[in-house]
């Protein structure tokens, strides 16, 4: 049986302290804002992980903060998964 790791979310907004070499690139409000998030760094060949304070299949709602997810990815993606992400925010 494998047993999984829990990591736990910083409460300040943006960038957390790296977690086994893993950068906060953005907050999601949601999960499906989080899994659009992951599938657009995924289809340009940047690896993600998401990260959140509650189980989504126990909880399937959110209230204020309490539903945001963390997009991370790795010290070496950043800078361009930060590029990407903000390109996303500034088209029409």
């Amino acid at each position: 049986m494998r047993s999984g790791k829990v990591v736990r979310m910083s409460s300040k907004g943006g960038a957390t302290e790296p977690v086994s070499g893993l950068v906060e690139v953005h907050r999601a409000q949601d999960q499906a804002e989080a899994l659009v998030i992951k599938g657009l760094l995924e289809a340009h060949g940047i690896a993600c992980a998401l990260r959140t304070h509650i189980v989504q299949s126990v909880h399937p709602f959110t209230v204020a903060d309490l539903g945001a997810v963390q997009i991370l990815v790795t010290l070496r993606d950043q800078a361009e998964a930060a590029r990407l992400l903000a390109s996303c925010r500034q088209s029409p």
